[in-house]
């Protein structure tokens, strides 16, 4: 399966910017959000049920956790903390929406682990293939 690319404006603080969302069905849980544009070498890995979940239910992660996802209105707000510090992206609810809803086309949630390369798998203590 190929990759999904798709461009989606975002506004950081910093300013407003156009940032790559990447899907990549052998990766199937997460979405790399690419802030190269105004931060180099800088991507954060967001969950897609994250991200969809928020959409549906109007916030998802944990207030104090890395990644939390708020939507209201119009807008959808991602706040992410690290060690080295905070941001908030600010999308459109609509774009958010596309890039989940493309994701899902692509892979259908709960048909994730049929999709993973489980040959890779070797270093679970107690696992064996």
């Amino acid at each position: 399966m190929n990759a999904l690319t798709m461009r989606i404006q975002a506004s950081l603080p910093v300013g407003n910017a156009e940032l790559v969302a990447t899907y990549r069905p052998q990766e199937p849980f997460g979405v790399l959000l690419d802030f190269s544009e105004l931060y180099p070498d800088t991507e954060w890995m967001v969950s897609r049920d994250l991200l969809a979940a928020a959409l549906r239910h109007g916030h998802a992660g944990h207030a104090v956790g890395a990644i939390h996802v708020t939507a209201r209105g119009d807008l959808v707000v991602l706040a992410l903390t690290s060690p080295t510090g905070t941001a908030t992206v600010v999308f459109r609810r609509d774009d958010v929406a596309e890039l989940v809803n493309r994701t899902h086309r692509l892979v259908r949630p709960g048909d994730e682990s049929l999709v993973l390369d489980w040959s890779d798998i070797t270093d679970f203590p107690g696992v064996s293939l």
